[in-house]
């Protein structure tokens, strides 16, 4: 093989913005088209980048999603170095016996629009987005501070106009790592009390999805509303005493109808906080 072996538009596909593009030919979508690169909280940056567009007038209707590929074998031996990997491949989050988190790969969309378009076409709403925020630690590439959490989670509540009280339940980042789930836990317990409202992790069932993990837990929200319950983060426990949160374990726990916060935070110390809602 030689360089005229190469296909001409690797290049292209190879590109960041491969998956929005491929929606947008595929769609026929003409407006806005770009991809939000955010470490594991790029897929909640993306919903909020959508909500943004909407509320300037911008757009009426926006399609939202995030993406994961296999990671290649360099990487995957990085994260093994960086010892955040579970070696036995469970994913065992807020979890006493908890090693690492487990790679997956996955994707998900979400549609989003004013519920003036979503009336035009007849639509029926399935969430409301009430608010959301976006920052970083500014303290380290690979440690969480906390501090950083705290302020997102406050300030998507802000954005919301909810307060912590109004909070039915949180789906958490919760990634299984021994220092993340601890230092979440406590930014939690900071913003909401304790115990507060009931915590869930989908990682204890999806995997860390990494770009693709904020969408899969904002639609796994969205699923909650529809049957009213709060989705366990694992149906094998042995919940960990240190964490001053109520981690829902082993069935489904129903909830009344509320404000959920879905919470992701990513390598580089950035952090993204959604604030969702039953349709009103």
């Amino acid at each position: 093989t030689g360089p005229l072996d190469v296909p001409p538009l690797l290049g292209a596909t190879a590109c960041e913005n491969a998956p929005p593009a491929a929606a947008s030919l595929r769609l026929g979508l003409k407006g806005p088209s770009k991809a939000i690169v955010g470490a594991c909280a790029g897929g909640s940056m993306a919903i909020a980048d959508a909500a943004e567009l909407i509320r300037s007038g911008r757009c009426g209707i926006v399609l939202a999603g995030g993406t994961q590929a296999p990671m290649p074998a360099s990487l995957m031996a990085a994260y093994r170095n960086l010892r955040v990997l579970s070696p036995d491949q469970r994913a065992l989050p807020f979890d006493l016996r908890r090693r690492g988190f487990t790679f997956a790969s996955g994707a998900g969309a979400m549609v989003l629009e004013s519920l003036d378009h979503a009336r035009e076409r007849g639509a029926r709403p399935l969430a409301t987005l009430l608010g959301s925020a976006s920052n970083n630690d500014a303290a380290d590439i690979a440690r969480p501070s906390g501090e950083g959490a705290v302020s997102c989670m406050r300030q998507a509540l802000d954005d919301a106009r909810v307060d912590p009280t109004d909070i039915v339940a949180i789906n958490a980042h919760g990634t299984g790592t021994h220092l993340n789930d601890i230092v979440e836990a406590r930014a939690i317990a900071e913003v909401f009390g304790t115990p507060g409202p009931p915590v869930t992790s989908s990682k204890g069932v999806l995997g860390h999805t990494s770009a693709a993990a904020g969408v899969l837990e904002a639609i796994a929200v969205v699923l909650g509303f529809a049957h009213g319950v709060v989705p366990p983060t694992a149906i094998d426990a042995e919940p960990d005493p240190a964490l001053p949160i109520d981690v829902v374990w082993d069935r489904p726990r129903p909830v009344a109808p509320g404000p959920v916060l879905s919470t992701s935070f990513g390598l580089g110390g950035v952090n993204c906080s959604l604030v969702l809602a039953p349709p009103r």
